[in-house]
Protein backbone atom coordinates (compact mmCIF):
# COMPACT_ATOMS: atom_id res chain seq x y z
CA UNK A 1 0.00 0.00 0.00
CA UNK A 2 1.30 3.68 -1.46
CA UNK A 3 1.34 6.80 0.99
CA UNK A 4 -1.21 7.97 -1.54
CA UNK A 5 -3.44 4.98 -0.36
CA UNK A 6 -2.58 5.70 3.14
CA UNK A 7 -3.90 9.21 3.11
CA UNK A 8 -6.96 8.25 1.65
CA UNK A 9 -8.05 6.00 4.31
CA UNK A 10 -6.80 8.35 6.92
CA UNK A 11 -8.81 10.95 5.40
CA UNK A 12 -11.92 8.82 5.24
CA UNK A 13 -11.37 7.55 9.04
CA UNK A 14 -10.66 11.17 9.99
CA UNK A 15 -14.13 12.55 8.56
CA UNK A 16 -16.45 9.85 9.29
CA UNK A 17 -15.46 9.84 12.71
CA UNK A 18 -15.56 13.90 13.09
CA UNK A 19 -19.39 13.72 11.31
CA UNK A 20 -20.15 11.03 14.23
CA UNK A 21 -19.30 13.40 16.84
CA UNK A 22 -21.61 16.28 14.76
CA UNK A 23 -24.50 14.83 14.02
CA UNK A 24 -24.60 12.62 17.06
CA UNK A 25 -25.83 15.66 19.27
CA UNK A 26 -27.86 16.72 16.64
CA UNK A 27 -29.99 13.16 16.72
CA UNK A 28 -30.19 13.29 19.77
CA UNK A 29 -32.19 16.99 20.19
CA UNK A 30 -34.14 15.45 17.68
CA UNK A 31 -35.27 12.53 19.51
CA UNK A 32 -35.46 14.23 22.70
CA UNK A 33 -38.10 16.31 20.78
CA UNK A 34 -40.25 14.24 18.73
CA UNK A 35 -39.89 11.74 21.86
CA UNK A 36 -38.08 8.90 20.24
CA UNK A 37 -37.04 7.37 23.32
CA UNK A 38 -36.44 3.93 24.36
CA UNK A 39 -37.94 3.79 27.97
CA UNK A 40 -36.68 1.36 30.68
CA UNK A 41 -38.59 -2.06 31.08
CA UNK A 42 -37.64 -5.32 32.97
CA UNK A 43 -36.02 -6.93 30.34
CA UNK A 44 -33.35 -4.06 29.41
CA UNK A 45 -30.60 -2.90 31.68
CA UNK A 46 -30.39 1.31 30.95
CA UNK A 47 -32.87 2.65 34.16
CA UNK A 48 -34.43 6.33 31.97
CA UNK A 49 -35.64 6.95 28.58
CA UNK A 50 -32.78 6.91 26.18
CA UNK A 51 -32.73 8.23 22.20
CA UNK A 52 -32.48 5.56 20.28
CA UNK A 53 -31.96 6.78 16.47
CA UNK A 54 -28.79 6.60 17.01
CA UNK A 55 -28.66 4.49 13.80
CA UNK A 56 -29.60 8.09 11.56
CA UNK A 57 -25.81 9.77 12.97
CA UNK A 58 -24.18 6.47 12.03
CA UNK A 59 -25.87 6.57 8.11
CA UNK A 60 -25.60 10.17 7.72
CA UNK A 61 -21.38 9.89 9.09
CA UNK A 62 -21.35 6.54 6.71
CA UNK A 63 -22.90 8.53 3.41
CA UNK A 64 -20.82 11.72 3.69
CA UNK A 65 -17.05 10.48 3.23
CA UNK A 66 -18.18 7.86 0.60
CA UNK A 67 -20.28 10.28 -1.44
CA UNK A 68 -17.04 12.83 -1.24
CA UNK A 69 -15.00 9.85 -2.39
CA UNK A 70 -17.41 8.72 -5.03
CA UNK A 71 -17.81 11.94 -6.11
CA UNK A 72 -14.21 13.12 -6.40
CA UNK A 73 -13.59 9.64 -8.13
CA UNK A 74 -16.43 10.32 -10.91
CA UNK A 75 -14.65 13.78 -11.43
CA UNK A 76 -11.05 12.27 -11.72
CA UNK A 77 -12.38 10.10 -14.07
CA UNK A 78 -14.78 11.83 -15.83
CA UNK A 79 -17.72 9.70 -14.83
CA UNK A 80 -21.02 10.50 -14.61
CA UNK A 81 -22.70 11.29 -11.38
CA UNK A 82 -24.93 8.21 -11.76
CA UNK A 83 -22.10 5.80 -12.86
CA UNK A 84 -22.74 3.33 -9.44
CA UNK A 85 -26.65 2.87 -10.53
CA UNK A 86 -25.11 1.16 -13.70
CA UNK A 87 -22.87 -1.28 -11.41
CA UNK A 88 -25.72 -3.82 -10.77
CA UNK A 89 -23.63 -5.00 -7.49
CA UNK A 90 -23.07 -1.87 -6.37
CA UNK A 91 -27.21 -0.81 -6.93
CA UNK A 92 -28.05 -4.11 -5.19
CA UNK A 93 -25.94 -3.10 -2.02
CA UNK A 94 -27.09 0.45 -1.72
CA UNK A 95 -30.91 -0.60 -2.14
CA UNK A 96 -30.44 -3.10 0.33
CA UNK A 97 -28.55 -1.36 3.04
CA UNK A 98 -31.05 1.80 2.56
CA UNK A 99 -34.28 -1.10 2.89
CA UNK A 100 -32.90 -2.21 6.62
CA UNK A 101 -31.76 0.96 7.49
CA UNK A 102 -35.69 2.11 7.03
CA UNK A 103 -37.00 -0.88 8.26
CA UNK A 104 -35.11 -0.21 11.16
CA UNK A 105 -35.64 3.39 11.33
CA UNK A 106 -39.60 2.74 11.20
CA UNK A 107 -39.34 -0.32 13.84
CA UNK A 108 -37.34 2.67 16.24
CA UNK A 109 -40.19 5.24 15.76
CA UNK A 110 -43.41 3.21 15.38
CA UNK A 111 -42.80 -0.07 16.16
CA UNK A 112 -42.88 -3.39 13.77
CA UNK A 113 -43.83 -6.85 14.19
CA UNK A 114 -40.80 -9.21 14.12
CA UNK A 115 -42.12 -10.80 10.90
CA UNK A 116 -42.17 -7.96 9.19
CA UNK A 117 -38.66 -6.78 9.82
CA UNK A 118 -37.48 -10.28 8.41
CA UNK A 119 -39.23 -9.70 5.75
CA UNK A 120 -37.67 -7.05 4.65
CA UNK A 121 -34.32 -7.91 5.44
CA UNK A 122 -35.15 -10.66 3.32
CA UNK A 123 -36.04 -7.99 0.29
CA UNK A 124 -33.15 -6.13 1.04
CA UNK A 125 -30.98 -9.69 0.51
CA UNK A 126 -32.83 -10.24 -2.64
CA UNK A 127 -31.66 -6.63 -3.89
CA UNK A 128 -28.23 -7.83 -2.98
CA UNK A 129 -28.38 -11.33 -5.57
CA UNK A 130 -30.14 -9.79 -7.93
CA UNK A 131 -27.42 -7.52 -8.42
CA UNK A 132 -25.13 -10.63 -8.63
CA UNK A 133 -23.12 -10.71 -5.79
CA UNK A 134 -24.30 -14.21 -4.55
CA UNK A 135 -21.76 -17.11 -2.74
CA UNK A 136 -22.00 -19.28 -5.43
CA UNK A 137 -19.48 -21.98 -4.95
CA UNK A 138 -18.49 -22.49 -0.64
CA UNK A 139 -14.42 -23.32 0.32
CA UNK A 140 -14.41 -25.96 3.11
CA UNK A 141 -11.60 -26.81 4.40
CA UNK A 142 -9.90 -30.12 3.08
CA UNK A 143 -12.41 -30.31 0.20
CA UNK A 144 -11.83 -26.62 -1.89
CA UNK A 145 -14.76 -25.12 -3.43
CA UNK A 146 -18.22 -26.68 -3.08
CA UNK A 147 -20.86 -25.40 -6.16
CA UNK A 148 -23.38 -24.66 -4.27
CA UNK A 149 -26.07 -24.91 -7.12
CA UNK A 150 -29.75 -23.49 -6.36
CA UNK A 151 -28.29 -23.13 -2.66
CA UNK A 152 -26.50 -19.86 -3.90
CA UNK A 153 -29.47 -17.82 -2.32
CA UNK A 154 -30.38 -19.63 0.53
CA UNK A 155 -26.79 -19.58 1.98
CA UNK A 156 -26.24 -16.04 1.17
CA UNK A 157 -29.65 -15.10 2.75
CA UNK A 158 -28.57 -16.87 5.56
CA UNK A 159 -25.40 -15.42 5.64
CA UNK A 160 -26.81 -11.93 6.21
CA UNK A 161 -29.55 -12.86 8.19
CA UNK A 162 -27.30 -14.19 11.09
CA UNK A 163 -24.90 -11.16 10.53
CA UNK A 164 -27.70 -8.83 10.39
CA UNK A 165 -29.88 -10.16 13.38
CA UNK A 166 -26.56 -10.67 15.53
CA UNK A 167 -25.77 -7.25 15.70
CA UNK A 168 -29.18 -6.47 16.60
CA UNK A 169 -29.19 -9.07 18.99
CA UNK A 170 -25.93 -7.92 21.05
CA UNK A 171 -27.22 -4.64 21.02
CA UNK A 172 -28.38 -4.72 24.35
CA UNK A 173 -25.74 -2.79 26.53
CA UNK A 174 -24.32 0.43 26.50
CA UNK A 175 -21.52 0.66 23.84
CA UNK A 176 -21.28 -3.46 22.55
CA UNK A 177 -23.02 -3.12 18.83
CA UNK A 178 -21.14 -0.28 18.16
CA UNK A 179 -17.53 -1.74 19.44
CA UNK A 180 -18.17 -4.97 17.99
CA UNK A 181 -18.64 -3.34 14.79
CA UNK A 182 -15.80 -0.84 15.42
CA UNK A 183 -13.27 -4.02 15.85
CA UNK A 184 -15.32 -6.18 13.22
CA UNK A 185 -15.13 -3.42 10.89
CA UNK A 186 -11.02 -2.77 11.39
CA UNK A 187 -10.29 -6.56 11.54
CA UNK A 188 -11.74 -6.47 8.10
CA UNK A 189 -10.04 -3.26 6.99
CA UNK A 190 -6.88 -5.01 7.88
CA UNK A 191 -7.87 -8.45 5.65
CA UNK A 192 -9.28 -6.41 2.71
CA UNK A 193 -5.34 -5.15 2.87
CA UNK A 194 -3.93 -8.31 2.61
CA UNK A 195 -5.38 -9.27 -0.30
CA UNK A 196 -5.01 -5.85 -2.07
CA UNK A 197 -8.87 -4.94 -2.16
CA UNK A 198 -8.00 -1.16 -1.53
CA UNK A 199 -11.60 -0.01 -2.82
CA UNK A 200 -13.14 -2.53 -0.16
CA UNK A 201 -11.01 -0.91 2.66
CA UNK A 202 -12.65 1.97 2.04
CA UNK A 203 -16.42 1.26 3.48
CA UNK A 204 -14.56 -0.80 6.19
CA UNK A 205 -12.46 2.48 7.45
CA UNK A 206 -15.49 4.59 6.95
CA UNK A 207 -17.50 2.06 9.46
CA UNK A 208 -14.52 2.07 11.41
CA UNK A 209 -14.36 5.97 12.12
CA UNK A 210 -18.61 6.15 12.29
CA UNK A 211 -18.48 3.79 14.97
CA UNK A 212 -15.64 5.35 16.96
CA UNK A 213 -17.51 8.72 16.65
CA UNK A 214 -20.98 6.69 17.64
CA UNK A 215 -19.26 5.46 20.50
CA UNK A 216 -18.40 8.73 22.02
CA UNK A 217 -22.14 9.21 22.75
CA UNK A 218 -22.95 5.15 23.03
CA UNK A 219 -20.40 4.60 25.40
CA UNK A 220 -21.78 3.73 29.41
CA UNK A 221 -24.06 5.52 30.31
CA UNK A 222 -24.99 6.14 27.48
CA UNK A 223 -26.62 9.38 25.78
CA UNK A 224 -27.55 7.78 22.08
CA UNK A 225 -28.66 4.12 21.26
CA UNK A 226 -28.01 3.02 18.16
CA UNK A 227 -31.70 0.91 17.51
CA UNK A 228 -32.52 -1.09 14.94
CA UNK A 229 -31.45 1.60 12.46
CA UNK A 230 -28.39 1.54 13.43
CA UNK A 231 -27.98 -2.18 14.45
CA UNK A 232 -29.63 -3.33 10.72
CA UNK A 233 -27.16 -1.05 8.76
CA UNK A 234 -23.84 -1.96 10.65
CA UNK A 235 -25.06 -5.63 10.10
CA UNK A 236 -25.66 -5.57 6.22
CA UNK A 237 -22.78 -3.76 5.34
CA UNK A 238 -20.32 -5.80 7.47
CA UNK A 239 -22.05 -8.91 5.96
CA UNK A 240 -21.67 -7.36 2.89
CA UNK A 241 -18.37 -6.19 3.32
CA UNK A 242 -17.04 -9.40 4.43
CA UNK A 243 -18.56 -11.35 1.50
CA UNK A 244 -17.06 -9.46 -1.43
CA UNK A 245 -13.62 -9.56 0.34
CA UNK A 246 -13.50 -12.90 0.63
CA UNK A 247 -15.21 -13.57 -3.00
CA UNK A 248 -13.83 -14.26 -6.23
CA UNK A 249 -15.26 -12.56 -9.41
CA UNK A 250 -16.40 -15.71 -10.81
CA UNK A 251 -18.37 -16.40 -6.99
CA UNK A 252 -16.13 -18.66 -5.33
CA UNK A 253 -16.14 -17.36 -1.32
CA UNK A 254 -14.06 -18.38 1.07
CA UNK A 255 -15.81 -17.04 4.36
CA UNK A 256 -13.47 -18.64 6.77
CA UNK A 257 -11.66 -15.84 8.13
CA UNK A 258 -14.86 -12.85 7.59
CA UNK A 259 -16.58 -15.84 9.99
CA UNK A 260 -14.31 -15.51 11.92
CA UNK A 261 -13.91 -12.00 12.56
CA UNK A 262 -17.67 -11.82 12.85
CA UNK A 263 -17.81 -14.85 15.33
CA UNK A 264 -19.36 -12.71 18.11
CA UNK A 265 -22.48 -11.50 16.50
CA UNK A 266 -22.83 -15.33 14.82
CA UNK A 267 -22.75 -17.09 17.49
CA UNK A 268 -24.87 -15.43 19.46
CA UNK A 269 -27.61 -15.15 16.71
CA UNK A 270 -27.28 -18.72 16.41
CA UNK A 271 -27.35 -19.75 20.38
CA UNK A 272 -30.42 -17.09 20.77
CA UNK A 273 -32.50 -19.19 18.32
CA UNK A 274 -31.17 -22.24 19.68
CA UNK A 275 -32.34 -21.29 23.16
CA UNK A 276 -35.83 -20.14 22.35
CA UNK A 277 -36.35 -23.72 20.09
CA UNK A 278 -35.27 -25.42 23.42
CA UNK A 279 -37.12 -23.64 25.75
CA UNK A 280 -40.00 -23.93 23.73
CA UNK A 281 -40.38 -20.25 23.14
CA UNK A 282 -40.57 -17.98 20.12
CA UNK A 283 -38.12 -17.86 17.89
CA UNK A 284 -38.59 -13.81 18.22
CA UNK A 285 -39.35 -13.51 21.76
CA UNK A 286 -36.86 -11.40 23.63
CA UNK A 287 -34.64 -12.96 26.79
CA UNK A 288 -31.87 -11.94 28.75
CA UNK A 289 -29.84 -15.20 27.92
CA UNK A 290 -26.96 -13.51 25.57
CA UNK A 291 -23.62 -13.05 26.22
CA UNK A 292 -23.86 -9.73 27.64
CA UNK A 293 -26.30 -10.38 30.04
CA UNK A 294 -24.50 -13.81 31.74
CA UNK A 295 -21.37 -11.35 32.09
CA UNK A 296 -23.67 -8.75 34.40
CA UNK A 297 -24.75 -11.67 36.48
CA UNK A 298 -21.35 -12.77 36.87
CA UNK A 299 -21.22 -9.18 39.06
CA UNK A 300 -19.48 -7.18 36.54
CA UNK A 301 -20.43 -3.84 35.42
CA UNK A 302 -21.24 -2.57 31.71
CA UNK A 303 -17.95 -1.39 31.31
CA UNK A 304 -15.78 -4.16 32.58
CA UNK A 305 -18.10 -6.95 30.96
CA UNK A 306 -17.59 -4.41 27.64
CA UNK A 307 -13.77 -4.68 28.35
CA UNK A 308 -14.29 -8.82 28.23
CA UNK A 309 -15.79 -8.60 24.77
CA UNK A 310 -13.34 -6.89 23.30
CA UNK A 311 -10.46 -8.56 24.35
CA UNK A 312 -12.63 -11.75 22.95
CA UNK A 313 -13.43 -10.07 19.66
CA UNK A 314 -9.36 -8.74 19.46
CA UNK A 315 -8.87 -12.66 19.82
CA UNK A 316 -11.06 -13.99 17.53
CA UNK A 317 -9.97 -11.26 14.87
CA UNK A 318 -6.38 -12.03 15.30
CA UNK A 319 -6.72 -15.72 14.78
CA UNK A 320 -8.78 -15.08 12.19
CA UNK A 321 -6.00 -13.05 9.98
CA UNK A 322 -3.50 -15.72 11.50
CA UNK A 323 -5.92 -18.78 10.11
CA UNK A 324 -6.05 -16.95 6.44
CA UNK A 325 -1.74 -16.70 6.30
CA UNK A 326 -1.89 -20.71 6.72
CA UNK A 327 -2.63 -23.99 5.33
CA UNK A 328 -6.07 -26.38 5.68
CA UNK A 329 -4.26 -28.39 8.52
CA UNK A 330 -2.51 -25.72 10.85
CA UNK A 331 -5.48 -23.49 10.30
CA UNK A 332 -8.45 -25.72 11.29
CA UNK A 333 -5.86 -27.26 14.27
CA UNK A 334 -5.61 -23.42 15.26
CA UNK A 335 -9.44 -22.86 14.80
CA UNK A 336 -10.08 -26.03 16.95
CA UNK A 337 -7.91 -23.97 19.74
CA UNK A 338 -10.13 -21.10 19.17
CA UNK A 339 -13.13 -22.94 19.86
CA UNK A 340 -11.92 -24.54 22.86
CA UNK A 341 -10.93 -21.61 24.93
CA UNK A 342 -14.13 -19.84 23.46
CA UNK A 343 -16.41 -22.95 24.84
CA UNK A 344 -14.24 -22.78 28.26
CA UNK A 345 -15.26 -18.85 28.18
CA UNK A 346 -18.07 -19.40 27.85
CA UNK A 347 -18.70 -22.80 30.50
CA UNK A 348 -17.22 -20.07 33.10
CA UNK A 349 -19.60 -17.13 32.54
CA UNK A 350 -22.58 -19.33 32.46
CA UNK A 351 -23.27 -18.43 28.98
CA UNK A 352 -24.54 -22.04 28.62
CA UNK A 353 -26.42 -22.94 31.55
CA UNK A 354 -29.68 -22.39 29.54
CA UNK A 355 -28.65 -25.90 27.74
CA UNK A 356 -28.11 -28.08 30.83
CA UNK A 357 -29.89 -31.36 31.49
CA UNK A 358 -31.17 -30.39 27.48
CA UNK A 359 -31.25 -33.31 24.85
CA UNK A 360 -30.11 -30.69 22.29
CA UNK A 361 -30.73 -33.19 19.11
CA UNK A 362 -33.66 -34.31 20.41
CA UNK A 363 -35.58 -31.37 20.54
CA UNK A 364 -33.99 -30.33 17.67
CA UNK A 365 -35.53 -33.51 16.14
CA UNK A 366 -39.40 -33.14 17.81
CA UNK A 367 -39.08 -29.01 16.53
CA UNK A 368 -38.21 -30.01 13.15
CA UNK A 369 -40.65 -32.85 13.12
CA UNK A 370 -43.12 -29.80 14.29
CA UNK A 371 -42.75 -27.68 11.44
CA UNK A 372 -43.22 -30.41 8.98
CA UNK A 373 -46.64 -31.09 10.69
CA UNK A 374 -47.34 -27.33 10.36
CA UNK A 375 -46.30 -27.43 6.78
CA UNK A 376 -48.73 -30.30 5.77
CA UNK A 377 -51.33 -28.83 7.54
CA UNK A 378 -51.16 -25.58 5.72
CA UNK A 379 -50.57 -27.48 2.57
CA UNK A 380 -53.99 -28.99 3.68
CA UNK A 381 -55.78 -26.24 3.61
CA UNK A 382 -55.02 -25.76 -0.19
CA UNK A 383 -55.93 -29.15 -0.87
CA UNK A 384 -59.53 -28.01 0.77
CA UNK A 385 -59.71 -25.72 -1.62
CA UNK A 386 -58.85 -27.26 -4.96
CA UNK A 387 -61.64 -27.39 -7.53
CA UNK A 388 -60.20 -30.49 -9.44
CA UNK A 389 -62.12 -33.86 -9.37
CA UNK A 390 -62.93 -35.12 -5.68
CA UNK A 391 -60.61 -38.51 -6.19
CA UNK A 392 -58.26 -36.64 -7.18
CA UNK A 393 -58.50 -34.22 -4.23
CA UNK A 394 -58.74 -37.55 -2.26
CA UNK A 395 -55.62 -39.34 -3.16
CA UNK A 396 -54.02 -35.96 -2.10
CA UNK A 397 -55.31 -35.64 1.42
CA UNK A 398 -54.46 -39.25 1.80
CA UNK A 399 -50.58 -38.07 0.81
CA UNK A 400 -50.64 -35.36 3.24
CA UNK A 401 -52.10 -37.42 6.56
CA UNK A 402 -49.31 -40.20 5.50
CA UNK A 403 -46.88 -37.34 6.01
CA UNK A 404 -48.40 -36.20 9.32
CA UNK A 405 -47.86 -39.44 10.44
CA UNK A 406 -51.39 -39.89 12.02
CA UNK A 407 -52.36 -43.79 12.96
CA UNK A 408 -55.88 -42.87 11.69
CA UNK A 409 -57.44 -39.88 9.54
CA UNK A 410 -60.93 -40.15 7.90
CA UNK A 411 -62.72 -37.18 5.51
CA UNK A 412 -66.34 -37.73 5.80
CA UNK A 413 -67.47 -35.55 2.89
CA UNK A 414 -71.64 -34.81 2.80
CA UNK A 415 -73.54 -34.64 0.30
CA UNK A 416 -70.55 -33.15 -2.17
CA UNK A 417 -71.92 -32.17 -5.21
CA UNK A 418 -68.65 -33.33 -7.48
CA UNK A 419 -69.66 -36.88 -6.60
CA UNK A 420 -73.08 -39.02 -6.89
CA UNK A 421 -72.82 -40.35 -3.46
CA UNK A 422 -73.95 -39.00 -0.21
CA UNK A 423 -71.32 -39.68 1.73
CA UNK A 424 -67.55 -40.01 0.53
CA UNK A 425 -64.62 -41.13 2.79
CA UNK A 426 -60.75 -40.89 2.58
CA UNK A 427 -58.91 -43.52 5.18
CA UNK A 428 -55.22 -43.42 5.52
CA UNK A 429 -53.93 -46.52 8.01
CA UNK A 430 -50.40 -47.20 9.01
CA UNK A 431 -49.96 -50.91 10.46
CA UNK A 432 -52.40 -50.94 13.03
CA UNK A 433 -55.33 -50.84 9.94
CA UNK A 434 -57.94 -48.93 9.29
CA UNK A 435 -60.87 -51.15 9.28
CA UNK A 436 -61.99 -50.13 12.64
CA UNK A 437 -64.01 -47.42 14.59
CA UNK A 438 -62.04 -44.53 15.95
CA UNK A 439 -60.51 -45.93 19.33
CA UNK A 440 -61.63 -44.41 22.32
CA UNK A 441 -58.66 -45.67 24.09
CA UNK A 442 -56.00 -43.63 21.73
CA UNK A 443 -53.97 -41.31 22.91
CA UNK A 444 -56.13 -38.03 21.35
CA UNK A 445 -58.60 -38.14 19.47
CA UNK A 446 -60.07 -35.06 17.47
CA UNK A 447 -63.43 -34.59 15.01
CA UNK A 448 -62.93 -31.37 12.92
CA UNK A 449 -65.85 -29.98 11.15
CA UNK A 450 -65.07 -28.73 7.57
CA UNK A 451 -67.30 -25.35 7.72
CA UNK A 452 -68.35 -23.70 4.63
CA UNK A 453 -70.41 -20.80 3.93
CA UNK A 454 -73.85 -23.00 3.84
CA UNK A 455 -72.89 -25.15 7.00
CA UNK A 456 -71.08 -28.24 7.59
CA UNK A 457 -69.95 -29.72 4.44
CA UNK A 458 -67.58 -32.35 6.15
CA UNK A 459 -65.89 -34.13 8.89
CA UNK A 460 -62.08 -34.82 9.36
CA UNK A 461 -61.82 -37.71 12.14
CA UNK A 462 -58.17 -38.10 12.99
CA UNK A 463 -56.32 -39.99 15.92
CA UNK A 464 -53.06 -39.99 16.82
Amino acid sequence: MSGYHLLILICMLSISWLTALVFSPIVVKIANRFRILDPPSERKIHDRPIPRIGGVAIVVSFAIPFALFYSSICFLLHLPIWHIFQKPQWFGLLAGALTVFFVGLVDDVKGLPPVVKLFFQIVAVTFVCLGGLTIKALYIPFFGYVALSFLAFPVTLMWFLLIINGFNLIDGMDGLAATVAFMCSFFLLVFCLQNGRFFLALPAVIITGSTLGFLHFNINPARLFMGDSGSYFLGFNLAALALKASRLENGHTNLIVPAIILLLPIVDSVLAVLRRIVHNRPIFHPDRDHIHHCLLRKGLCQNEALVVLTVVIAITGCVGLLIGSLSDLPGMLLLCGLFAFLAIVAYKVGYLDCFAGINLTATLVREFRALRIRLNLFRLEFVMEDPGELKFVLSKLARVFRQLDLDYAVLVVENDPRSGDDRLCVAVQNEKGVEKAISKDGLLSIRLPLVVENGIRGVLYVEK
